[in-house]
């Protein structure tokens, strides 16, 4: 699974009437019509397991997990209100950390007749949260360079398929 695919499937479960979440970049412009929360990206790293090998062969690679970082801010004016999403956001993803998910992709298939053939590959990821201490939170929000909003920051770990 695929890091774009992760994130969709995530937004989706969440808020399956799709308003709620809004994926974009934190320093993204925010209008008043924008009473959501903001799901971002804010880090992208391999696993423990691929940092520590010297040697990754490429097909090694795509079976170890990828661990990325995932900010949902608070970007209703109301500022309550903002409250009030980002505690649902949290109710929820206490009661679902693993998230299942089937791919398809088009493969080319030896057969008689060479054609594409829908493939199907499940893929798994799951979500933690990710705790910080106030200074934490203060070098995060400094660094993304934009105005601190209330938000919580979870850790995804995408699976390999099995």
């Amino acid at each position: 699974m695929d890091i774009k695919s992760a994130i969709e499937i995530l937004a989706k479960k969440i808020d399956p009437d799709q308003n709620l979440i809004r994926i974009g970049a934190v320093g993204d412009a925010v209008t008043a019509a924008d009473k959501c929360l903001l799901l971002s990206i804010v880090n992208i790293e391999g696993s423990a397991e691929v940092r520590n090998q010297s040697v990754v062969s490429h097909a090694n690679f795509q079976e170890r997990p990828l661990v990325v970082s995932v900010l949902f801010s608070a970007v209703d004016p109301d500022y309550l209100r903002g409250i009030e999403k980002l505690q649902q956001l949290i109710n929820y993803l206490e009661n679902h950390t693993v998230f299942d998910a089937i791919e398809s992709r088009p493969v080319i298939q030896k057969t008689k007749t060479i054609g594409i053939v829908a493939e199907a590959k499940n893929g798994r990821f799951t979500v933690v949260p990710l705790p910080l201490s106030m200074e934490q939170r203060s070098l995060l929000w400094s660094t993304l360079g934009t105005v601190y909003k209330p938000s919580v920051l979870y850790q995804l770990t995408i699976h390999s398929p099995f």
